[in-house]
């Protein structure tokens, strides 16, 4: 890539014959056409920042990529971007997007392997893409001001306090195994999906199909990898209000159903707020019968913790007697038994 060219352009210090590069770069290199106009889009909303900034991983890569083609670009993802280009090695991890990105869907990267399903996606991103400033917020409103006028009263001051105190003592409480999975500062995630590979189509399987995942599920894993549950129940919800579900091929399904209800189950909290905890029995129970074994006893072992936290401990031993001794989940679904 023509790195020094970038970097300038995404400063906007090009020199007369830099812009006249650009110019035919626009017309002969689409993956450049594309990388142009998301630093345009991100110019408008932020600064290129001047000084070292930290490298990020491919997945990180992948997801400010993902969060940059979608209809609403947020001001801290266009300003990670703009500094992110002052680095070689994020030009690096980003070219191969940007040609995934701008690759014609019937065209294929090797032989055997279809780039359809994410060239679809990005293609679909692209439609959408909107570089209208975000709304600025500034100062406060008339009700937190007037709260806060409220706070210099003793009286207010001490209810305050036993309040956060109350709060405090409510969050002391939870289920130990619920502790454990979804107070780690991680989503729970599989080997088969960790990583970037949550937010790729499977691989095909001995020379069939691949199983593709729509541009609005791929938008939905990536708010939750990147631990944004309340974005990602948002999306999931109305992916199920949609059609597009009834597309996808049960592997697909039952991944979506997973990780929707434990998009819920990360919002229940320790206290496990009851909406939630409902919805993710639902939804894990709606996976639960899954033919790729891994799957089905992750579905049936939060199932039981759902059920466990809902104080069902009848239909939470039902979902464990089948996770086998071998499973991942076999020692914990056994404290969970007893």
């Amino acid at each position: 890539m023509e790195i020094n060219l970038i970097q300038a352009y995404s400063r906007g210090q090009l020199s007369d014959r830099e812009r006249a590069q650009v110019a035919r770069l626009r017309k002969s290199r689409p993956d450049l056409r594309l990388l142009f106009d998301l630093i345009d889009a991100c110019r408008r909303l932020a600064s290129p920042k001047t000084g070292r900034v930290a490298p990020i991983s491919r997945q990180q890569a992948e997801l400010l990529f993902i969060r940059l083609l979608s209809f609403n670009i947020r001001r801290r993802h266009a300003a990670a971007f703009l500094a992110q280009l002052g680095d070689a090695s994020f030009l690096a991890l980003l070219q191969p997007l940007l040609v995934t990105a701008t690759t014609p869907a019937t065209e294929v990267d090797e032989p055997g392997v279809r780039i359809r399903s994410d060239a679809e996606i990005y293609h679909s991103l692209i439609a959408q893409l909107d570089a209208a400033p975000a709304r600025r917020i500034s100062g406060f409103s008339p009700f937190f001001i007037d709260y806060a006028r409220r706070l210099r009263k003793p009286v207010i001051i001490a209810l305050s306090a036993i309040a956060c105190a109350a709060i405090l003592v409510m969050r002391s409480a939870g289920h130990p195994l619920y502790i454990k999975y979804f107070e780690t500062g991680q989503p729970v995630m599989f080997d088969s999906s960790a990583g970037s590979a949550a937010l790729r189509s499977s691989p095909a399987k001995d020379g069939g199909e691949r199983d593709e995942i729509g541009a609005d599920f791929k938008l939905a894993l990536a708010s939750y990898v990147d631990g944004r549950y309340r974005e990602a129940l948002a999306q999931f919800v109305r992916i199920e209000k949609s059609a597009s579900l009834s597309q996808w091929s049960p592997a697909v399904s039952n991944d979506f159903y997973l990780y929707y209800g434990l998009t819920h189950l990360q919002l229940a909290g320790r206290r496990g707020r009851k909406a939630h905890v409902d919805e993710a029995i639902r939804c894990l129970s709606l996976c639960a019968e899954d033919e790729r074994q891994e799957r089905r006893e992750a579905a049936l072992f939060f199932l039981a913790l759902a059920h466990s936290m809902r104080g069902d401990e009848q239909s939470a031993a039902r979902s464990l007697r089948a996770i086998q001794p071998q499973s991942i989940y076999f020692e914990d679904a056994q404290k969970l038994e007893h």
